[in-house]
Protein backbone atom coordinates (compact mmCIF):
# COMPACT_ATOMS: atom_id res chain seq x y z
CA UNK A 1 0.00 0.00 0.00
CA UNK A 2 3.05 2.26 0.07
CA UNK A 3 2.83 5.42 2.17
CA UNK A 4 -0.77 6.25 1.37
CA UNK A 5 -1.85 6.12 5.05
CA UNK A 6 -0.44 7.65 8.25
CA UNK A 7 -1.42 8.07 11.90
CA UNK A 8 -4.78 6.53 12.92
CA UNK A 9 -5.70 5.93 9.32
CA UNK A 10 -2.39 4.23 8.80
CA UNK A 11 -2.93 1.87 11.68
CA UNK A 12 -6.44 1.11 10.41
CA UNK A 13 -5.07 0.38 6.95
CA UNK A 14 -2.45 -1.91 8.44
CA UNK A 15 -5.04 -3.83 10.41
CA UNK A 16 -7.31 -4.19 7.39
CA UNK A 17 -4.40 -5.29 5.25
CA UNK A 18 -3.32 -7.84 7.83
CA UNK A 19 -6.88 -9.15 8.09
CA UNK A 20 -7.03 -9.49 4.33
CA UNK A 21 -3.74 -11.39 4.32
CA UNK A 22 -4.89 -13.78 7.01
CA UNK A 23 -8.17 -14.44 5.25
CA UNK A 24 -6.31 -14.99 1.96
CA UNK A 25 -3.93 -17.39 3.69
CA UNK A 26 -6.86 -19.22 5.20
CA UNK A 27 -8.35 -19.69 1.77
CA UNK A 28 -5.08 -20.93 0.23
CA UNK A 29 -3.74 -23.14 3.04
CA UNK A 30 -4.95 -25.68 5.54
CA UNK A 31 -6.34 -22.97 7.85
CA UNK A 32 -9.90 -24.04 8.57
CA UNK A 33 -11.40 -20.79 9.90
CA UNK A 34 -10.81 -17.21 10.92
CA UNK A 35 -12.90 -15.70 13.70
CA UNK A 36 -13.16 -12.40 15.54
CA UNK A 37 -14.46 -12.63 19.10
CA UNK A 38 -14.25 -10.72 22.38
CA UNK A 39 -11.80 -11.98 24.99
CA UNK A 40 -11.15 -11.02 28.62
CA UNK A 41 -7.59 -10.30 29.69
CA UNK A 42 -6.21 -10.65 33.23
CA UNK A 43 -7.68 -7.26 34.20
CA UNK A 44 -11.12 -8.31 32.97
CA UNK A 45 -10.96 -5.92 30.00
CA UNK A 46 -12.73 -6.69 26.73
CA UNK A 47 -10.60 -7.07 23.58
CA UNK A 48 -11.39 -8.05 20.01
CA UNK A 49 -9.13 -10.89 18.93
CA UNK A 50 -8.50 -12.61 15.64
CA UNK A 51 -8.18 -16.38 15.85
CA UNK A 52 -7.11 -18.68 13.02
CA UNK A 53 -7.59 -22.41 13.41
CA UNK A 54 -6.33 -25.05 11.03
CA UNK A 55 -7.98 -28.34 10.06
CA UNK A 56 -6.59 -29.92 13.24
CA UNK A 57 -8.34 -27.22 15.24
CA UNK A 58 -5.04 -25.71 16.35
CA UNK A 59 -4.97 -21.99 16.98
CA UNK A 60 -2.32 -20.06 15.01
CA UNK A 61 -2.90 -16.35 15.56
CA UNK A 62 -4.38 -14.24 18.38
CA UNK A 63 -4.03 -10.53 17.71
CA UNK A 64 -5.50 -7.77 19.91
CA UNK A 65 -7.08 -5.14 17.70
CA UNK A 66 -8.52 -2.65 20.23
CA UNK A 67 -9.75 -2.55 23.83
CA UNK A 68 -13.39 -1.84 24.50
CA UNK A 69 -15.24 -1.00 27.69
CA UNK A 70 -17.41 -3.67 29.26
CA UNK A 71 -20.68 -4.16 27.50
CA UNK A 72 -23.25 -1.82 29.07
CA UNK A 73 -25.80 -4.60 29.38
CA UNK A 74 -23.56 -6.35 31.88
CA UNK A 75 -23.58 -3.29 34.15
CA UNK A 76 -27.35 -2.92 33.79
CA UNK A 77 -27.91 -6.52 34.78
CA UNK A 78 -25.68 -6.16 37.84
CA UNK A 79 -27.43 -2.93 38.87
CA UNK A 80 -30.83 -4.53 38.43
CA UNK A 81 -29.83 -7.46 40.61
CA UNK A 82 -28.57 -5.18 43.38
CA UNK A 83 -31.72 -3.09 43.11
CA UNK A 84 -33.92 -6.09 43.92
CA UNK A 85 -31.87 -7.22 46.89
CA UNK A 86 -32.35 -5.29 50.13
CA UNK A 87 -32.07 -5.93 53.82
CA UNK A 88 -35.59 -6.44 55.29
CA UNK A 89 -34.36 -5.03 58.62
CA UNK A 90 -33.07 -1.76 57.14
CA UNK A 91 -34.73 1.59 56.47
CA UNK A 92 -36.78 1.23 53.25
CA UNK A 93 -34.58 3.57 51.20
CA UNK A 94 -34.81 1.20 48.23
CA UNK A 95 -38.46 2.26 47.94
CA UNK A 96 -37.62 5.93 47.32
CA UNK A 97 -34.13 5.83 45.77
CA UNK A 98 -35.25 6.10 42.13
CA UNK A 99 -37.45 9.09 42.84
CA UNK A 100 -34.70 10.79 44.84
CA UNK A 101 -32.11 10.13 42.13
CA UNK A 102 -34.40 11.67 39.50
CA UNK A 103 -35.18 14.71 41.65
CA UNK A 104 -31.50 15.28 42.48
CA UNK A 105 -30.55 15.01 38.79
CA UNK A 106 -33.22 17.61 37.97
CA UNK A 107 -31.70 19.96 40.52
CA UNK A 108 -34.71 19.94 42.84
CA UNK A 109 -33.78 21.46 46.19
CA UNK A 110 -35.34 21.09 49.64
CA UNK A 111 -35.87 17.35 49.37
CA UNK A 112 -36.91 15.53 52.51
CA UNK A 113 -37.97 12.21 53.99
CA UNK A 114 -40.48 12.17 56.84
CA UNK A 115 -40.09 9.69 59.67
CA UNK A 116 -42.05 9.05 62.85
CA UNK A 117 -41.47 6.57 65.64
CA UNK A 118 -43.71 5.35 68.43
CA UNK A 119 -45.46 2.37 69.90
CA UNK A 120 -48.06 2.13 67.14
CA UNK A 121 -49.81 -0.27 69.44
CA UNK A 122 -51.70 -0.64 67.18
CA UNK A 123 -51.41 1.80 64.28
CA UNK A 124 -54.58 3.80 63.62
CA UNK A 125 -55.82 6.25 61.01
CA UNK A 126 -54.50 9.22 62.97
CA UNK A 127 -50.92 8.04 62.48
CA UNK A 128 -51.36 7.75 58.72
CA UNK A 129 -53.35 10.98 58.30
CA UNK A 130 -50.66 12.89 60.19
CA UNK A 131 -48.21 11.99 57.40
CA UNK A 132 -50.60 13.12 54.70
CA UNK A 133 -51.22 16.43 56.46
CA UNK A 134 -47.54 16.99 57.11
CA UNK A 135 -46.66 16.30 53.47
CA UNK A 136 -49.21 18.81 52.20
CA UNK A 137 -48.10 21.45 54.69
CA UNK A 138 -44.36 21.00 54.03
CA UNK A 139 -44.87 21.20 50.28
CA UNK A 140 -47.41 24.04 50.15
CA UNK A 141 -46.13 26.27 52.97
CA UNK A 142 -42.42 25.50 53.30
CA UNK A 143 -41.40 24.63 49.74
CA UNK A 144 -40.26 21.06 50.39
CA UNK A 145 -40.60 18.07 48.09
CA UNK A 146 -41.42 15.07 50.25
CA UNK A 147 -39.85 12.02 48.60
CA UNK A 148 -41.22 9.51 51.10
CA UNK A 149 -42.42 8.82 54.60
CA UNK A 150 -41.32 6.07 57.02
CA UNK A 151 -43.38 4.85 59.99
CA UNK A 152 -41.11 3.15 62.50
CA UNK A 153 -42.59 1.02 65.30
CA UNK A 154 -40.48 1.22 68.45
CA UNK A 155 -39.21 -1.83 70.31
CA UNK A 156 -41.78 -3.48 72.58
CA UNK A 157 -39.64 -2.73 75.64
CA UNK A 158 -40.84 0.88 75.34
CA UNK A 159 -44.52 0.05 75.47
CA UNK A 160 -45.19 -3.20 77.33
CA UNK A 161 -45.85 -1.15 80.49
CA UNK A 162 -48.95 0.31 78.85
CA UNK A 163 -52.45 -0.51 79.90
CA UNK A 164 -53.51 -3.83 78.35
CA UNK A 165 -49.90 -4.44 77.25
CA UNK A 166 -48.24 -4.35 73.85
CA UNK A 167 -48.26 -6.37 70.65
CA UNK A 168 -45.01 -8.01 69.47
CA UNK A 169 -42.66 -5.98 67.26
CA UNK A 170 -43.31 -8.14 64.21
CA UNK A 171 -47.07 -7.92 64.52
CA UNK A 172 -47.10 -4.14 64.98
CA UNK A 173 -44.79 -3.77 61.98
CA UNK A 174 -47.11 -5.93 59.87
CA UNK A 175 -50.10 -3.82 60.89
CA UNK A 176 -48.22 -0.70 59.74
CA UNK A 177 -47.52 -2.35 56.39
CA UNK A 178 -51.23 -3.07 56.01
CA UNK A 179 -52.14 0.49 56.99
CA UNK A 180 -49.91 2.11 54.32
CA UNK A 181 -50.20 -0.49 51.56
CA UNK A 182 -52.31 1.77 49.34
CA UNK A 183 -50.20 4.93 49.83
CA UNK A 184 -47.35 4.85 47.29
CA UNK A 185 -44.97 7.19 49.13
CA UNK A 186 -45.46 5.90 52.70
CA UNK A 187 -43.69 2.82 54.09
CA UNK A 188 -43.25 0.74 57.24
CA UNK A 189 -39.70 1.08 58.56
CA UNK A 190 -38.38 -2.11 60.22
CA UNK A 191 -34.95 -0.84 61.31
CA UNK A 192 -35.78 0.31 64.85
CA UNK A 193 -37.79 -2.72 65.96
CA UNK A 194 -35.28 -5.12 64.37
CA UNK A 195 -32.35 -4.06 66.56
CA UNK A 196 -31.07 -6.13 69.44
CA UNK A 197 -31.87 -3.37 71.92
CA UNK A 198 -34.24 -0.40 72.20
CA UNK A 199 -33.34 2.86 70.45
CA UNK A 200 -34.73 6.30 71.15
CA UNK A 201 -36.06 8.50 68.36
CA UNK A 202 -32.92 10.71 68.00
CA UNK A 203 -30.83 7.57 67.35
CA UNK A 204 -33.31 6.41 64.71
CA UNK A 205 -33.17 9.79 62.97
CA UNK A 206 -29.38 9.94 63.09
CA UNK A 207 -29.04 6.44 61.65
CA UNK A 208 -31.37 7.35 58.80
CA UNK A 209 -29.41 10.57 58.15
CA UNK A 210 -26.18 8.57 57.98
CA UNK A 211 -27.64 6.06 55.49
CA UNK A 212 -29.20 8.79 53.32
CA UNK A 213 -25.99 10.85 53.24
CA UNK A 214 -23.97 7.76 52.28
CA UNK A 215 -26.39 6.93 49.48
CA UNK A 216 -27.28 10.36 48.05
CA UNK A 217 -24.58 12.75 49.30
CA UNK A 218 -24.23 14.86 52.41
CA UNK A 219 -27.07 17.31 52.90
CA UNK A 220 -28.88 16.41 49.68
CA UNK A 221 -31.95 15.11 51.51
CA UNK A 222 -33.20 16.42 54.85
CA UNK A 223 -34.69 14.04 57.41
CA UNK A 224 -37.73 15.51 59.18
CA UNK A 225 -39.05 13.89 62.32
CA UNK A 226 -42.85 13.92 62.56
CA UNK A 227 -44.47 14.05 66.00
CA UNK A 228 -47.43 15.39 67.95
CA UNK A 229 -47.40 18.72 69.78
CA UNK A 230 -47.40 16.94 73.14
CA UNK A 231 -44.26 14.99 72.29
CA UNK A 232 -42.55 18.12 70.95
CA UNK A 233 -43.22 19.90 74.24
CA UNK A 234 -42.15 16.97 76.40
CA UNK A 235 -38.87 16.43 74.54
CA UNK A 236 -37.95 20.08 73.94
CA UNK A 237 -38.24 19.81 70.18
CA UNK A 238 -39.86 23.21 69.61
CA UNK A 239 -36.53 25.03 69.85
CA UNK A 240 -34.98 23.03 66.99
CA UNK A 241 -31.24 22.95 66.54
CA UNK A 242 -31.13 19.20 65.81
CA UNK A 243 -29.36 17.37 63.00
CA UNK A 244 -32.87 16.57 61.74
CA UNK A 245 -35.87 18.79 61.15
CA UNK A 246 -39.08 18.50 63.18
CA UNK A 247 -42.63 18.69 61.86
CA UNK A 248 -45.18 19.18 64.65
CA UNK A 249 -48.83 18.26 64.09
CA UNK A 250 -51.74 19.20 66.31
CA UNK A 251 -53.16 16.90 68.92
CA UNK A 252 -56.50 17.55 70.64
CA UNK A 253 -56.09 19.01 74.13
CA UNK A 254 -52.48 20.15 73.75
CA UNK A 255 -51.67 23.87 73.20
CA UNK A 256 -49.29 24.96 70.46
CA UNK A 257 -45.94 26.55 71.13
CA UNK A 258 -45.38 27.60 67.54
CA UNK A 259 -44.46 31.19 68.47
CA UNK A 260 -41.14 29.99 69.87
CA UNK A 261 -40.44 27.41 67.18
CA UNK A 262 -36.78 27.35 66.21
CA UNK A 263 -34.99 26.70 62.94
CA UNK A 264 -35.99 23.57 61.08
CA UNK A 265 -39.22 23.28 63.09
CA UNK A 266 -42.27 23.19 60.86
CA UNK A 267 -45.79 23.53 62.23
CA UNK A 268 -48.74 21.67 60.76
CA UNK A 269 -51.77 23.73 61.86
CA UNK A 270 -54.58 21.26 61.38
CA UNK A 271 -56.82 19.19 63.60
CA UNK A 272 -55.48 15.70 64.01
CA UNK A 273 -57.77 12.72 63.54
CA UNK A 274 -59.11 11.93 67.01
CA UNK A 275 -57.99 8.37 67.64
CA UNK A 276 -56.05 6.63 70.36
CA UNK A 277 -54.21 3.31 70.40
CA UNK A 278 -55.27 2.99 74.04
CA UNK A 279 -58.96 2.97 73.19
CA UNK A 280 -58.35 0.41 70.46
CA UNK A 281 -56.51 -1.86 72.92
CA UNK A 282 -59.40 -1.39 75.37
CA UNK A 283 -61.89 -2.38 72.68
CA UNK A 284 -59.85 -5.49 71.91
CA UNK A 285 -59.68 -6.35 75.61
CA UNK A 286 -63.46 -5.96 75.92
CA UNK A 287 -64.14 -7.95 72.71
CA UNK A 288 -65.70 -4.81 71.21
CA UNK A 289 -63.41 -4.19 68.23
CA UNK A 290 -66.40 -3.16 66.13
CA UNK A 291 -66.71 0.08 68.14
CA UNK A 292 -63.37 1.34 66.78
CA UNK A 293 -63.68 0.01 63.23
CA UNK A 294 -63.73 3.54 61.80
CA UNK A 295 -60.46 4.44 63.55
CA UNK A 296 -58.24 1.88 61.83
CA UNK A 297 -57.53 0.96 58.23
CA UNK A 298 -59.91 -1.76 56.93
CA UNK A 299 -56.98 -4.15 56.42
CA UNK A 300 -55.78 -3.51 59.96
CA UNK A 301 -59.28 -4.10 61.31
CA UNK A 302 -59.52 -7.39 59.41
CA UNK A 303 -56.17 -8.55 60.76
CA UNK A 304 -57.05 -7.60 64.34
CA UNK A 305 -60.37 -9.39 63.99
CA UNK A 306 -58.74 -12.49 62.52
CA UNK A 307 -55.63 -12.86 64.65
CA UNK A 308 -55.09 -14.70 67.90
CA UNK A 309 -52.19 -12.36 68.71
CA UNK A 310 -51.90 -11.71 72.43
CA UNK A 311 -50.61 -8.63 74.26
CA UNK A 312 -47.21 -8.84 75.91
CA UNK A 313 -47.61 -8.68 79.71
CA UNK A 314 -47.12 -5.08 80.92
CA UNK A 315 -44.08 -4.00 82.85
CA UNK A 316 -42.67 -0.65 83.88
CA UNK A 317 -40.61 1.09 81.22
CA UNK A 318 -40.17 4.74 80.11
CA UNK A 319 -42.90 6.10 77.85
CA UNK A 320 -41.84 6.48 74.24
CA UNK A 321 -45.28 6.52 72.63
CA UNK A 322 -45.54 9.71 70.62
CA UNK A 323 -49.05 9.33 69.27
CA UNK A 324 -50.30 7.14 72.15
Amino acid sequence: MGNCCSGVKGRLCAVLTFLGCIRAQAAESDVESVSEEPLLDSKNQNYHAIKCRDSKNQEHHVINVKPEPKHPKVEEEIYSKVEKEFDPTEHPLHEVEHRLEDLIKKGVEKLCILISTGSLNPVHEGHVRAFDSAKRTLESEYGFTVAGGFISPSDSSWCTYKEYGCFRNEFRLELVRLAVADIPWLFADPWECSQSSAYDFPDVCRDLIKKVDERFGHGKVQIIYLCGADHASKCGLWRGGKSYGVCVVARPGYPYESKRAGDDVFVCNINEFNASSTEIRAAIDCCDLESVRHKVHPNVFAELERTDEQFIVPNRRPNNDYFN
